[in-house]
């Protein structure tokens, strides 16, 4: 079971966001991919946090640089690089989790009424 980066509490299934302390939790590329922050600050801006992305190499066969934000976890690709990636680490995809995509959804872009 997944638990809490803040305060170590168990993480719902198909969650991000602790219910206990309210920290969103980034998903662990370390489990799926090795990578290494490659420049703390690169010259792009988060589109939905309007801040500075850093650069994270990911390690495989053909090195591949993205840009990532510390603060909402958003993965910024380059064009072609999402294939690298997902050529390395995705077999045929027989199901999608649709129930953690909704709650990711609905966690960063809550109904407003």
């Amino acid at each position: 079971m997944a638990t809490c980066k803040s305060c170590s509490a168990p993480l719902l299934a198909n969650t991000n966001r602790c219910q206990y302390c309210g920290v969103r939790n980034d998903v662990d590329l370390h489990a799926k991919q090795n990578y290494t922050v490659f420049q703390q600050v690169s010259d792009k801006t988060c589109p939905h946090c309007d801040k500075s992305l850093q650069s994270i190499q990911i390690q495989l066969p053909q090195p591949v640089i993205i840009e990532r934000c510390d603060s909402c976890f958003g993965l910024f690709f380059d064009l072609g690089e999402l294939d690298i990636l997902l050529d390395y680490s995705v077999s045929h995809v027989k199901t999608i989790n649709r129930k953690h995509i909704d709650n990711i959804n609905t966690d960063r872009y809550p109904q407003t009424s």
